[in-house]
This record gives structure tokens, sequence and C-alpha cells, in this order.
């Protein structure tokens, strides 16, 4: 019996020791942004429910850790999916009281979202429902033009079609795959639009894809990959949760973006390598991914959103 009680208490040591090593490692991937920098993230929360009937129940423990991830990443913007509604953003955001939210405001069962730092200017534009290539099915986006410093821009926030165990016909999965390309279809020509406008050259496309432009197979994201104005700058990341494939969540850039891209700053926070399985889970299938850019260059092409305008901090 004592042997057991110290094998526990060696074992909970370990653990405590191995959870701080990786956190450390982490924040040395990340060190805190400045005024010189913006850090943006994509998060999928995996069906972040409001407390009431969810898909995933959750603990106050497990909203604390979600939203320990955030802070701890140092992002100052996260595109956030699969939200249920605005309580459950609210039940995050309590833990975060630097943040400020806005969230699309159509009636898909998940939602997609920003979180923002209350410092950076966010201006919230629409939901883009042309990503709703089939009613019921897909789901539109959000779009939002964001300052910080020198650099503003506009983000639209995506959740791609899935191919999912409920595809279990070679029918229902080809129809998976070609709502996702026509998606990818709207996400090319929504980077386009803005770009031959002539107004704004910064344009960012963050969220779940649910592809990977490294795939050779029925590679869905090929309207995105083809498009000259459009780089990945996540293709080389590899999944937190599945070790041999790569992620699906994704920020995919203008050239005028990638200018400003800060050289190997993409990262992923890998909540798997520091919680126990039944913690992670609780927190995401997915894990938060970030890059980080400079926002000190010259601006090369002033916001209209902006002008005259104090920051926006409300939701």
């Amino acid at each position: 019996m004592k042997l057991k009680f110290v094998v526990l208490i060696l074992l909970s040591l370990i653990f405590t020791s191995c959870e701080k090593c990786s956190r450390e490692q982490i924040q040395k991937q990340t060190p805190k942004t400045s005024d010189k920098e913006i850090s943006i993230g994509t998060f999928n929360i995996e069906w972040l429910g409001d407390g009431y009937n969810d898909r995933i129940e959750r603990s106050e423990e497990d909203y604390k850790n979600i939203a320990r991830i955030i802070d701890e990443s140092k992002c100052d913007i996260v595109g956030v999916q699969e939200i249920e509604n605005v309580r459950a953003l609210e039940k995050l955001i309590k833990y975060l009281p630097d943040f400020s939210f806005y969230l699309s405001r159509d009636n898909a069962p998940q939602k997609v979202g920003l979180l923002f730092r209350k410092n950076i200017k966010v201006k919230y534009l629409g939901d883009y429902s042309p990503l709703e290539v089939e009613l019921d099915r897909t789901r539109p986006g959000i779009f939002l033009a964001v300052q910080k410093g020198d650099f503003d821009f506009i983000v639209l926030v995506v959740h791609f079609k899935a191919t999912s165990r409920f595809d279990d016909t070679k029918e229902k999965m080809e129809l998976s795959r070609n709502l996702r390309m026509l998606q990818a279809q709207v996400v090319s020509r929504f980077a386009d639009s803005i770009l031959a406008q002539n107004n704004e050259q910064d344009v960012l496309i963050i969220g779940d894809f649910n592809d990977t432009p490294k795939r050779t197979k029925f590679n869905t994201l090929v309207p995105i990959i083809s498009n000259p104005n459009l780089s990945f700058l996540t293709s080389d990341l590899k999944s937190c949760k599945l070790q041999n494939a790569y992620t699906i969540d994704h920020i995919v850039v203008t050239q005028s973006v990638k200018q400003r891209y800060i050289e190997n700053s993409t990262s992923l926070y890998n909540t798997y390598a520091i919680y126990p399985k039944e913690i992670a889970e609780k927190i995401s299938d997915h894990c938060l991914v970030f890059a980080r850019f400079d926002v000190t260059k010259p601006d090369n092409d002033p916001s209209k959103y902006f002008e005259h305008e104090k920051n926006i901090t409300s939701k």
C-alpha cells in the first residue's frame, strides 16, 4: 500500500515537471508580442458550449485551460470555430479579461468568430454568406477590419466542410469534397475582389480548412493554392493529435502581408504535449495555430475603416 502511494506521488511529480517543461518550451517559442508585432492565430475549440445540453460537457477548469492556452500563446487576435453561441464565448472570455470578441450572427449550431485584445482596433464588417455554398451543410464566415500599429488588414475567419465519419459512402465523401472545393473557390475570389478594389492589399484568411495543401490526392484547396495572390504560411505544420498528418488549421495571406511575416514564427500550441489526454480532449481535438507579423513597416494602404476612429472594444 505504501509502495503504491509512493509510486502515485512520483508519477504526479513527473507529470507536473513534464507539464512545466512543455509549457516553458512553448513560451520560449512564443515570445511576448510588443508594439512592433501582431500575433495572429486560429483555434477550433470543438463544440464550445454555454453549459446547457452541450455536445462536450466542460467544467470551469476546462474553460480556464482553454483561456490559459490563448493567453500563453501571446496572440493578439484569434479566429475561433465551432462556437455554439455568444454565451459560450462569454463563459470563456471571463478568464481572458484583456480580450473581447465578435461572433457570426447566423443560425448555424457551430459559429465562427474573432477574439481580440482590447488594445487592438477591430471593426465587424459582416458575416460572409457566400461561404454557405449549400444551405444547412456549410457555414458562412465572418470578416473584419483590424489595425495594430502601421498594419491594417481584412481578416476572414472560415470553417470549411469536413469529410467525416458520416460520409460512409463514396457519393457522400465526394459531395463533402466538392462542397469544400467550392468554399475554397469562394475564398480565392474573396481575396481577389478585395485586391481588385485597390483600397486594401492586406488580406488574411484564417480558420479550419479541413484539408492540407500537402495532400497529393483529391486536394480540395487547389483554388487557393493555385492563386498567385495567396500563400499558406502553415503548410508544413504537423497535426498535434495525429503525428503523421499535417494540420488542417491554416493562416493564408496575400503577398503584401507575407512581406510583414516574421520568418519562422509560425507555430502550434501543442495541447497534447502539455496536458494528459483526458484533459487535452476537453480542450479541443484541434490545437491553436499562430504566426507573427511586423507592424512597424510603413502602411502601404491606409485603412478607410479606422479614419478618425478610436479603439473599438465593444462586443
